[in-house]
């Protein structure tokens, strides 16, 4: 009976730090969004940097908010058992 409690909080909190990741993700794609369109429009040097930098970002935090969750045994869709 306690383990079943145990895995139903791990998998609450694996949602909460998945859609977490996402909002984080969100935020920075503005910020880099703002911050290449300003380098944009004033000509600075470091736009193709910029650009690389954010497509990374959002491969990683792409790609982690699938690989974590399925290395602590988090399945998408599945509330009521860990594996």
């Amino acid at each position: 009976a306690a383990s079943d409690v145990y895995k139903r909080q791990v998998l609450t909190m694996c949602s909460y730090v998945a859609q977490l990741t996402y909002v984080i993700a969100t935020l920075l794609s503005f910020y880099c969004a703002i911050n290449i369109y300003i380098k944009l429009q004033t000509g600075e040097d470091g736009f193709a940097k910029s650009v690389l930098i954010l497509i990374g970002s959002l491969i990683f935090l792409a790609s982690a908010t699938f690989v974590f969750p399925a290395f602590f045994g988090f399945r998408y869709g599945v509330t009521d058992h860990l594996w």
